[in-house]
């Protein structure tokens, strides 16, 4: 899945479905279990009721969608926006083309990004920054401030 000379982060973790690299699914999925993507996938992939999931996609598999999950190691291509919830590893061969939500984000040499990156901490600090002050700003005016 991923080349001998890259660090092996996805053996690390336990899969429960494996697409293999003659395989094209076409359609959305919806996971509760973790998922490696070695063939190519048409479609958003999503875990079903907020379940932590781990998404894995090789270096030949290919997401034509949307990717949500809980943790992301990309070696192959993405085609949509990615929003994850806790750590995205961007390998060396990987490419994205979308934007990409991340809390922990890590980038090898050598992988592409074509969007934007944004870091749900620091978009989590500014809405509840945003919150405070609205809600200050809403005590004053009832209090004739």
């Amino acid at each position: 899945m991923f080349s001998s000379n890259q660090k092996n982060h996805a053996t690390l973790v336990k899969f429960d479905t494996i697409i293999g690299s003659t395989i094209t699914i076409e359609g959305n999925l919806q996971l509760s279990g973790n998922i490696r993507v070695d063939g190519k996938v048409i479609g958003s992939i999503s875990p079903i009721n907020g379940k932590e999931v781990t998404v894995a996609i090789g270096e030949n598999g290919v997401i034509n969608g949307d990717v949500h999950c809980n943790h992301l190691i990309v070696s192959g291509t993405v085609i949509g926006n990615i929003n994850v919830s806790h750590k995205v590893e961007i390998l060396d061969h990987a490419k994205i083309e979308g934007d990409v939500a991340y809390n922990l984000l890590s980038m090898d040499p050598g992988a592409t990004i074509q969007g934007h990156l944004l870091c749900n901490l620091i978009q989590s600090e500014i809405d509840s920054k945003n919150l405070a002050k609205s809600t200050i700003q809403q005590a004053q005016e009832r209090s004739g401030l």
